[in-house]
């Protein structure tokens, strides 16, 4: 089952391996131990990218692209449950943590994930949309509130809703 680590710019596989740790295993200045990730079956990919956005940090813009890596790929020796403090019940249920025993242990996973020796999982505005809107369309409890509260996706979900409705602008 995928161990799916969100990226948190999109263009840091771009960048010399050390600027990655900074970026993608680091937290405040500091290479991380214990990485957050999230399990997921295959088909709740969409769904933890769209709620991790929407629900985790207030001022986050909806995502154009979101990207993660799968870090089951490197066979961690230790994953825990920790649930999160994401808006939606299926973001903080299935939200765990590889812990790492040192830094030369996590820059050997940055490395491989750098090197691009694991999976990625994209995705796109479009599929984020089709989720959001199959959510309301099925009277999903949590969204409304969630897009209530984060100003920036409730702007970004009636914009696409009209264009939804509107046959001329799809």
């Amino acid at each position: 089952m995928p161990l799916l680590r969100l990226m948190k710019r999109k263009t840091s596989l771009r960048e010399s391996l050390d600027e990655f740790v900074k970026a993608e295993f680091s937290r405040d200045g500091r290479v991380e131990l214990r990485l957050y990730v999230y399990e997921v079956q295959e088909s709740q990919v969409v769904r933890v990218h769209a709620e991790h956005s929407a629900g985790s940090i207030p001022e986050r813009r909806p995502p154009v692209l979101t990207l993660s890596f799968n870090l089951a790929d490197i066979n961690p020796a230790s994953v825990e449950p920790q649930p999160g403090s994401n808006l939606f019940h299926f973001a903080r249920e299935t939200h765990q943590e590889i812990v790492f025993a040192d830094e030369q242990e996590i820059r050997a996973a940055a490395d491989q994930v750098h090197r691009g020796h694991v999976s990625r999982r994209d995705v796109s505005e479009a599929q984020a949309h089709e989720y959001v809107m199959e959510r309301r369309r099925e009277s999903d409890a949590e969204w409304p509130a969630v897009l209530e509260a984060r100003v920036p996706w409730k702007k970004w979900c009636a914009k696409l809703c009209r264009r939804s409705e509107d046959p001329a602008t799809a």
